[in-house]
């Protein structure tokens, strides 16, 4: 009886340990991922204060999804995982969002959402998430995104030109 007990003890404890530990992304950030920055454009001229998604184009393929936002001139640095500067060398499909609240005032530049928010939320400016998306679906859904970039083995400057 008093084996059980015990054993069932343990047991509780390494899925207690296992459950509770943050999410570790399946590669080291350190040592795999490559720096990437760039403009991204929209008919031509510098998408400001979007939110940036990517996904791998490649079902199954090693690259990581990540997310960042724009800043005013539309530059961007990729995050993998929304948090790990830089990427996974591969193809991403790439989809832009940019909304604003229902006032039509813009978020603050550069604001980033934590990690644990969905995608399209902006965690410091709550009324944006309700918002009024300004670009068409086929820019803000990945879905339906026909936007796709590679990140090469160096990284390096990749401009993303949003269809």
């Amino acid at each position: 009886m008093r084996f059980e007990f015990l054993a069932g003890l343990i047991l509780l404890a390494c899925f207690f340990l296992v459950g509770c530990s943050s999410p570790r992304p399946p590669y080291d950030p350190e040592k795999d991922l490559v720096p990437v920055s760039g403009v991204v454009k929209f008919k031509n001229k510098p998408l400001a204060n979007a939110r940036i998604t990517f996904v791998p184009a490649e079902p199954g393929s090693r690259a990581s999804a990540g997310h960042t936002t724009t800043d005013a001139n539309g530059n961007y640095e990729f995050k993998a995982m929304g948090r790990f500067a830089g990427a996974l060398p591969g193809q991403y499909k790439v989809a832009a969002s940019k909304k604003v609240p229902p006032g039509g005032k813009a978020p603050a530049v550069g604001v980033d959402p934590p990690v644990n928010l969905p995608p399209g939320t902006y965690g410091e400016v709550p009324e944006v998430a309700a918002g009024v998306e300004t670009l068409p679906a086929a820019v803000w859904d990945i879905t339906k995104s026909q936007t796709i970039v590679t990140v090469p083995a160096g990284g390096g400057k990749v401009d993303i030109d949003i269809k």
